[in-house]
């Protein structure tokens, strides 16, 4: 039995009205029909009449309005001092992310849902480079990163928790005489340089890259960038091809063509904390987030 159904229950009881009650909690009358059979059949007792003139309670129906208010007081009670509660509590969630990436719908939606829940909270938000964030990773300096899962060290001290999977694109300048073409095979840029980063940056993404052309059957002439910012800058400016994910936010600019080759493998944007860490917040709002993104693949 469910807390909306106790309190439809109670409405059409103080009513005595289905249609009446049924409109001032927003629902059709047949879903209030429905709930109140629901709740007659799992407690196995009639509780109300149904006659020409009218609905009234029945003796057991008597009963479980008694003891129902009860509880549902009792729920709207819980409900008002623990948001008073949480209204009071103060802290810092320190929250970063990998510069350029866009956030998925369940991170918005469970930084919305923490900061309704906790008003008093302050969410301070960074942006960093991935050799910046790597290094504060390392020494704890934030609470939480999002990031690719590929650029994360296998660590005994680090959780890694999955939101969404984005595809990968090639990508080009939209000024580029290929940028017209449909479809073409990834060998169709077998002459031109392919845009990475230094490997302080990122050492798997080069290993990625490096694959990737490997595996179109011929040896990649690279240009390396200080970070993935200059690199969409070499993109645009027509110094050569680069690989891009659907959840960067450069994703979609007109400026710049992207082309899907279903043979490059997708990444995994996550969510990203120590093991250690001592801000009780942190446990907290993972608790939200991991509702949102159950909700999200449900």
């Amino acid at each position: 039995m469910r807390m909306d159904q106790i309190g439809n229950f109670i409405k059409t009881a103080d009513t005595l009205n289905i249609t009446k009650a049924a409109d001032e909690m927003y629902i059709t009358q047949s879903v209030l029909s429905k709930q109140i059979a629901g709740m007659e059949r799992e407690l196995g007792a009639v509780l109300f009449d149904r006659n020409s003139s009218g609905i009234r309670l029945t003796p057991a129906g008597l009963v479980a309005y008694e003891m129902l208010s009860k509880t549902l007081r009792s729920y709207e009670d819980a409900i008002h001092h623990i948001r008073e509660y949480q209204a009071h509590i103060e802290g810092t969630l320190r929250f970063a992310k990998l510069s350029g990436l866009k956030r998925p719908c369940a991170l918005v939606d469970a930084l919305d849902d923490f900061s309704r829940f906790y008003p008093a909270i302050i969410v301070l938000q960074k942006n960093q480079d991935n050799s910046a964030m790597a290094r504060s990773l390392r020494e704890g300096k934030y609470d939480i990163y999002l990031t690719w899962k590929h650029e994360v060290d296998n660590s005994a001290e680090i959780e890694c928790i999955p939101l969404v999977k984005y595809r990968v694109c090639l990508a080009i300048s939209a000024a580029h005489p290929l940028a017209g073409l449909q479809n073409p095979p990834i060998e169709m840029f077998r002459g031109m340089s392919w845009i990475t980063v230094v490997e302080e940056e990122s050492y798997s993404f080069n290993r990625f890259i490096a694959s990737v052309i490997r595996n179109a059957g011929f040896e990649p002439s690279l240009i390396y960038a200080d970070n993935f910012a200059d690199m969409l800058d070499l993109i645009h400016d027509e110094a050569g091809v680069g690989i891009v994910s659907e959840g960067h936010s450069i994703h979609g600019t007109s400026s710049i063509q992207f082309f899907d080759f279903p043979e490059i493998p997708s990444w995994t944007m996550s969510i990203v904390h120590r093991k250690d860490n001592k801000n009780p917040l942190t446990k907290d709002f993972l608790s939200t987030l991991l509702k949102r993104v159950t909700e999200t693949t449900s």
